[in-house]
């Protein structure tokens, strides 16, 4: 096989009026497709990646798309050097990888869940609620509609930074569901460690599942660590980590519970396979974050037996595209049933697309 082209689409879905779909009103997504020899690899991304999928592109053409650990070396090459460009460059490695592996599955008439391992066909999706509550009461409302919606497990983002109010958030979202739902606090790595330890101590009685990146982002390795250490509420972080060596960092100090790098971010599948390792000799789960992307996700976390969770932004929330851009996937109760379907298995709505495209 041999590489043929590199295409890709940006295209910018419309959003209803809303507070929340103001933020990302002016966001362009992208699809990038690889055409070899009769077969096309889809993978989707943000779009300030296309200037660099179109280098990266031009760098694999030609190539045989099965070998992916040769074209993933020759990628991360391209970020030596382009100081202040790495972390973008690794995001559309992450978007061309995926889709190579939706290729590969495609010559091999294997859907990837099982090319990356193979532990199940189903993964649990929880409701990644990008809140534009005002209040706790009305954050409670908003999480018990994503319940009724199917899910059983459900995770919210502080209103604000002040403790008194995390706490308050927290009650009202555990009073609002049932108590067997699972509910996940992000904190977006504000605290220093002693005021986490402080928040976290205060919202144990309301049975949270994780603690979401609840440590500054200069401080997380050890400051993770210390929280971990000070309350019984397993500890997520290592959504903004893009690389091997900077997850081996994290995991030494011993705080996660959840690991969660973005799997576009932290390059694809091909680096994330090796992170999945890592993960599971530290008797750490894998929960990679990315809420836009859980049809990639689910692919990931089916695969190992380490596999814990996927989010997916929740209906009529941008940026919700994942529900948008497919005639061919779903999640149903909470839950993606992958099928046998070969690479990504999903169908792409070429009509939404044309209609959106730029």
């Amino acid at each position: 096989m041999r590489i043929d082209r590199v295409t890709t689409t940006l295209y910018k879905p419309t959003w209803p009026t809303d507070p929340f779909a103001a933020r990302f009103r002016d966001r362009v997504f992208l699809l990038v497709e690889i055409h070899a020899d009769g077969l096309t690899g889809v993978g989707r991304g943000w779009g300030e990646a296309a200037p660099h999928i179109e280098a990266l592109g031009e760098l694999i053409r030609g190539q045989d798309p099965r070998n992916v650990e040769r074209l993933w070396s020759a990628m991360i090459q391209h970020t030596f050097g382009r100081h202040g460009q790495e972390r973008a460059i690794v995001g559309a490695i992450g978007t061309i990888d995926v889709a190579l592996g939706d290729l590969l599955g495609k010559a091999l008439d294997q859907p990837c869940w099982r090319l990356l391992g193979g532990y199940r066909d189903w993964v649990e999706a929880y409701a990644d609620v990008p809140t534009r509550a005002e209040t706790p009461g009305r954050l409670g409302e908003q999480l018990a509609a994503c319940v009724d919606a199917g899910y059983r497990a459900v995770k919210f983002h502080v209103l604000g930074f002040d403790p008194d109010g995390m706490v308050a958030q927290t009650r009202a979202a555990r009073q609002a569901i049932d108590p067997d739902v699972k509910l996940m606090v992000d904190i977006f790595r504000y605290f220093d460690a002693p005021t986490a330890i402080d928040v976290a101590r205060r919202i144990e009685q309301y049975d949270v599942h994780w603690l979401e990146e609840p440590v500054r982002w200069d401080d997380q390795p050890l400051g993770m660590a210390l929280v971990a250490a000070a309350t019984r509420i397993p500890v997520a972080g290592g959504e903004g980590e893009s690389t091997l060596p900077g997850v081996r960092a994290l995991l030494e100090r011993g705080g996660l519970g959840y690991l969660q790098p973005n799997v576009l971010g932290a390059g694809g599948y091909t680096p994330w396979r090796k992170i999945a390792a890592l993960a599971e000799a530290f008797h750490v789960r894998i929960a990679p974050h990315g809420a836009s992307f859980p049809e990639i996700n689910s692919h990931l976390v089916a695969a190992y037996p380490h596999g814990a969770m996927v989010p997916a932004t929740t209906q009529g929330q941008p940026p919700e595209v994942w529900s948008r851009v497919y005639s061919s996937f779903a999640i149903q109760d909470g839950r993606i049933q992958l099928s046998e379907r070969p690479g990504l298995g999903v169908e792409l709505d070429r009509d939404y697309l044309g209609r959106h495209a730029l």
